[in-house]
Parts: C-alpha cells; sequence; structure tokens
C-alpha cells in the first residue's frame, strides 16, 4: 500500500483523526511500515517547518536591528522603507534599547518625531532603566527633550538608580559650574542658556508654576547681563531654584 500525497497532507496540516485511521491499520505489517512512514514524514515535515520558522525569525531580527541602527544614524529612508514593511518599532536589541533610544541618544528630532508618530513608546526602559527621555536629558538635547515630552514621556519616570530626566536635565548645570572657568563671553552665556532652555522643557510637565516663572525671569537676566558679577548671579538663582524643585518633585 503506498502512501498518497493527501496521506502526507494530513500529517502536515497534524490532523489527528485521520492520522491515527492510518495508524490503525488491520494489517499488522503494513501497520508497521505506514506507522514509520508516517513518523519519518512527520520527523521531516516538523525539520522543515523549524527551518523555516528559524529563517523567518533570523530576517525580522535582521530587519529590526537595521531599523535601530538606521534610527542612531538618522537613516529616514531606511525607516520608513521599514515602517512599510509594518516592522515592530518597538523591537529592543539584548540591551533592551529601541530605536526610539537610538534616536534620542543621538540628538536627532526629525527622526524621534517620526517614530513617535508611528507607535514608537517613550515609556521603555533599556537595562539600566533609561527611559528614551532619560538618555535626552543625559546627552543635552534640548529638542528632543521636547519632542519627547511633547509625545507623552514622563519626566518623572526613574531609572534603575531612581533618577528621573529632570536629575539629568539639572546635572548638567552642576557639571557646567564645576568646569567654567573665567568670566562673562558669549559662549558661557550660550551655554547657560542652553540649560535653562532644557530645564524649563522638563519642567512644564510638572504642572508647578512656580519654578516656570522664576526660569522666565532668569531668561530675560541672561540677555540682559553685562558683568561678571551678573552671571554668577544668575548661576547661583539657577542652582538654587534647581534644588528646590528637584526636593520638592522627588518621586516618592
Amino acid at each position: 500500500m503506498a502512501l498518497r500525497p493527501e496521506d502526507f497532507a494530513a500529517v502536515a496540516a497534524r490532523d489527528d483523526a485521520l492520522t491515527a485511521t492510518l495508524v490503525n491499520e488491520p494489517n499488522p505489517e503494513l501497520r508497521h511500515h505506514l506507522t514509520h512512514k508516517l513518523s519519518s514524514s512527520k520527523a521531516k515535515i516538523r525539520a522543515h517547518r523549524f527551518k523555516v520558522e528559524q529563517t523567518i525569525v533570523d530576517s525580522t531580527r535582521a530587519k529590526q536591528a537595521k531599523f535601530r541602527e538606521a534610527a542612531g544614524k538618522a537613516d529616514l529612508n531606511t525607516l520608513m522603507d521599514l515602517i512599510a514593511e509594518d516592522i515592530n518599532v518597538n523591537a529592543a536589541d539584548e540591551k533592551h534599547r529601541t530605536a526610539l533610544h537610538f534616536a534620542a541618544c543621538q540628538g536627532n528630532a526629525v527622526v524621534v518625531k517620526y517614530l513617535c508618530s508611528h507607535g514608537a513608546n517613550q515609556s521603555l526602559r533599556d537595562m539600566n532603566g533609561n527611559t528614551p527621555l532619560h538618555l535626552a536629558a543625559c546627552t543635552n538635547h534640548t529638542s528632543v527633550v521636547t519632542a519627547l515630552l511633547r509625545a507623552g514621556a514622563d519626566v518623572r519616570a526613574t531609572d534603575r538608580m531612581g533618577k528621573t530626566p529632570l536629575d539629568y536635565a539639572a546635572s548638567h548645570l552642576k557639571i557646567y559650574r564645576r568646569r567654567a572657568s573665567g568670566g562673562l563671553t558669549p559662549q558661557r552665556r550660550t551655554k547657560i542658556f542652553e540649560i535653562v532652555e532644557l530645564l524649563t522643557e522638563c519642567l512644564r510637565q510638572l504642572d508647578d508654576d512656580e519654578p516656570l516663572s522664576h526660569m522666565t525671569a532668569i531668561s530675560s537676566q541672561l540677555k540682559t547681563m553685562e558683568s561678571d558679577e551678573d552671571l554668577h548671579s544668575v548661576e547661583d538663582v539657577l542652582t538654587n531654584l534647581m534644588q528646590l524643585t528637584l526636593g520638592r518633585h522627588r518621586p516618592a
């Protein structure tokens, strides 16, 4: 008795009822032969199915890696092509970093906005607990911070060390003051203004008008200050303001 194509199809489709009928052939020798053939066919089918599935998985992972790389390099054309193929925009690597993490860290606001508009999750954390907003604040990319906050990112989110994006934004002021030397220069004025912009964007989400009003006043002072004394006064006010604000909005 030869196995028919539909018999193999029955095994491939995992049709247990038909397979049982074939195996229960009354002739013992024929049943043994048939069972062996079916087992062999089933093993081959399973092996082939596994190979096909593994190929699909490998191809998907390769595309996801390419997507993350494109986000980090601001390769918008590649991002658009892969999104058109219905790629998972939130797929993460072994360190739990998504395409949005890479784009945020590199400071490309255009890519960040594009990813967010196509379903990128701003709340996903990498292995260190960093959201994309943590990385943008840490790397002092104000335009990216603004884009993420407008897309719904949480400035109160904490990483594994309990730090929020606001903590990292404020740390730029400490680092700047520790490294700064000399008096009032255009470069120093610009740097302070960049820090104020970054902090202002983070503070907007806290629903706390008091520090925001102070930031507005500080911005005005930055534009008009003329002496080293003015500079140091603004830096002192800004430092004290952030210490008070961080203390008041420290996560429970």
